[in-house]
Parts: structure tokens; sequence; C-alpha cells
């Protein structure tokens, strides 16, 4: 196995990944939200403007 193939997370690369879990997964949670207030073609030109 070369070096390149090995994976390390340091600690920065560890808070990086969970910040970014945190945010992708918020915005289905969200979006379920805005879903019952807001028609989807509103919510759909707001996400492309």
């Amino acid at each position: 196995m070369s070096k390149a193939a090995v994976l390390k997370f340091d600690f920065k690369s560890t808070i990086m990944l969970l910040l970014l879990a945190a945010v992708w997964g918020g915005s289905f949670f969200f979006g379920e939200v805005a879903l019952r207030e807001v028609p989807p073609l509103t919510i759909t030109l707001h996400r492309v403007v």
C-alpha cells in the first residue's frame, strides 16, 4: 500500500467533517420545516437566486 492511500484524520479534519455533517443534515430538517410554511416553488426560486 502506498503512502498516498493511507488516510489520516487530525483534529482539524475531524472537526470540519463533523461540522459538514451537521450543516448537511440540518439542511434536510430545515427544508422540511420550510415546506410546511412556504410553497415549494417559492423555496426553489430563492435557492436558485
